[in-house]
């Protein structure tokens, strides 16, 4: 009896098997001299407009050299390599890469040269994985014509990346450096994480988490020292923001984690709200101040506040940011899990995949094997 009905189940899951068309990821090959009519291949790209048509949530659209802006509206997509550059735009609030689709990949891409914004998402995009970005000269609103950013602007400008009105973020591994606007920050947003980042001078803020909840910085480096691109003096390493201005009747910014990060020759950690403006759940420990331009955290406001331990202390020379100071290291919020399929577990369903599950089962298509499968479940 038992063995009929491991027959029975080994044979349901060979019908499975050969009448389910397997699904395979593809990749699309962009470049600035694509053409619509080409077939998205390495040796005959398409533009970045046509692959999105053609791609599928799970695939990956490649960009070979320099490309103009770009957005980003289908979900899954995974966005890699190249250099993206916004030269093209003046738009206010415009962006080099702009996200309006949910579980978007950005991975090993220069961005620079936009607007407002390097990157940024939209209202509903959410669950986006940012990892081993350059992000820098972006907030081009806010340069001067003599190099720098323009120092007598009291507000209005936009951020070398931004999380807006989104809900999960993992940013890690990445550089964004000589931005005319904040580095690392959120509006309106949840559970962004920053990880083994590295910001420098970027004016007026290095991180900004603004009207947003579960945001951390951990494991970063962060360097005021290039005077084009300093407010006041010197830049503030992080500024925790409860600030108006969307709509909102009362703002709360709450459960924020700095954390075991070293911040070289910046203003310190400080604070902005309005009137009806709270900060709740803020946790600051564990992080090197080094050569700070007043108090190395000013007065926070609000409820369950920790600031302790933390260590400041004098130091010459400052070290200078280099490229390749980075080690990327593993992350495992909010990259989502391995895909039903993929069996080796490299984020694709292919060919290995099912090389894979003929190691582990038998091959599902001749019959010779048919004993191995039910050997195997079986067991």
């Amino acid at each position: 009896m038992f063995n009929h009905i491991i027959h029975q189940l080994a044979i349901s899951v060979l019908l499975l098997i050969l009448f389910t068309r397997p699904a395979y990821a593809a990749s699309y090959h962009v470049s600035r001299s694509g053409n619509t009519a080409n077939n998205c291949t390495l040796s005959s790209p398409c533009t970045f407009s046509r692959a999105q048509s053609l791609a599928k949530s799970g695939d990956t659209i490649e960009i070979s050299g320099t490309i103009d802006a770009i957005s980003i509206s289908k979900p899954g997509l995974t966005i890699k390599g190249g250099k993206v550059d916004g030269s093209n735009l003046t738009t206010a609030n415009s962006a080099a890469i702009m996200i309006t689709a949910d579980n978007t990949t950005l991975e090993n891409i220069e961005i620079t040269n936009g607007w407002s914004y390097g990157f940024r998402t939209s209202s509903g995009a959410n669950n986006v994985v940012a990892k081993q970005l350059n992000i820098h000269h972006n907030v081009r609103e806010n340069f001067t014509a003599s190099g720098g950013c323009n120092t007598t602007n009291t507000h209005g400008w936009g951020s070398a990346m931004r999380a807006y009105f989104s809900d999960g973020m993992a940013f890690r591994d990445s550089y964004v450096w000589e931005n005319c606007g904040e580095g690392f920050s959120a509006v309106m947003s949840k559970n962004i994480h920053g990880t083994n980042l590295m910001l420098w001078d970027n004016w007026s803020v290095n991180a900004y988490p603004d009207q947003s909840e579960n945001y951390s910085l951990t494991n970063s480096s962060i360097y005021c020292q290039n005077p084009l691109f300093q407010r006041l003096g010197k830049s503030r390493s992080i500024l925790l923001g409860a600030e108006d201005g969307y709509g909102t009747t009362r703002t709360l910014t709450k459960n924020i984690s700095i954390t075991n990060n070293k911040i070289y020759n910046c203003k310190g950690v400080g604070s902005y709200k309005i009137t009806d403006g709270d900060f709740s759940g803020i946790t600051i420990n564990n992080n090197q101040f080094y050569n700070t331009t007043g108090s190395i955290i000013e007065n926070i406001p609000g409820s369950n506040i920790v600031i302790n331990p933390n260590t400041s202390a004098s130091l010459s020379p400052i070290p200078i940011p280099h490229f390749g100071s980075l080690t990327p290291i593993p992350s495992t919020s909010p990259d989502p899990s391995n895909r039903p399929g993929d069996l080796n577990g490299d984020g694709s369903i292919n060919l290995q995949d099912f090389n894979q599950l003929i190691t582990n089962f038998g091959n599902p298509y001749t019959i010779f094997d048919f004993n191995r499968i039910v050997s195997n479940y079986g067991s």
